[in-house]
């Protein structure tokens, strides 16, 4: 989606989130979030990062930490949600062009953002670079499905991979799927570096 799209939806971003059929959807997507972060062992988790925070839905999900990074590549989203959460690090840049050290997040989130980059190889390379070993990604996609293609009908231009494909995808790029959910519009992985 164009920076001039998402910089208008930033405006409205929350309000839409909240119709009745919105909250349903992102309810059920909460709910497999928080089980797959209740596997973590969230005592070990100095350094987080956010991928994708657009106007911070999931940020309430992280645990505490001594560093939370967040990242968006609209400067919309950031500027918006750093004046709801003055107390975290945000930064403008691209999830396929991370301005971090290598092995140095011993978390990331990449909820809702993946299905809007059409080639996930550049993601995954960034995210296992920046990931110190033997930690975890919290990483959701779009699955083939028909509320998918209601979606891309409804103007999101998605990039939609199967189970299957996905976990071909972590292990190519040196991920082990630990766990997974699925809702009915994402497939919820918990990974981890090898």
């Amino acid at each position: 989606m164009s920076q001039k799209i998402w910089a208008l939806k930033s405006g409205f971003y929350q309000i839409a989130r909240k119709n009745p059929l919105s909250y349903f959807f992102l309810t059920n997507e909460r709910k497999g979030l928080k089980k797959l972060i209740s596997e973590l062992d969230i005592s070990n988790h100095s350094a987080i990062l956010d991928l994708g925070v657009g106007r911070g839905n999931s940020l309430s999900l992280l645990p505490r930490s001594e560093q939370i990074i967040s990242i968006d590549n609209c400067f919309d989203m950031v500027f918006r949600t750093r004046q709801e959460n003055p107390d975290l690090l945000f930064i403008q840049a691209d999830a396929c062009a991370l301005p971090f050290a290598d092995n140095y997040f011993d978390l990331i989130s990449c909820v809702g953002l993946s299905e809007y980059i059409q080639d996930i190889n550049n993601l995954l390379n960034d995210i296992n670079r920046v990931l110190a070993r033997k930690k975890s990604v919290i990483f959701t996609i779009s699955p083939k499905n028909p509320l998918t293609f209601l979606r891309f009908l409804l103007g999101h231009k998605l990039y939609p991979y199967s189970d299957r494909e996905i976990c071909n995808l972590f292990e190519s790029h040196n991920f082990i799927v630990v766990d997974k959910v699925k809702t009915m519009l994402q497939f919820q992985y918990l990974i981890t570096k090898k």
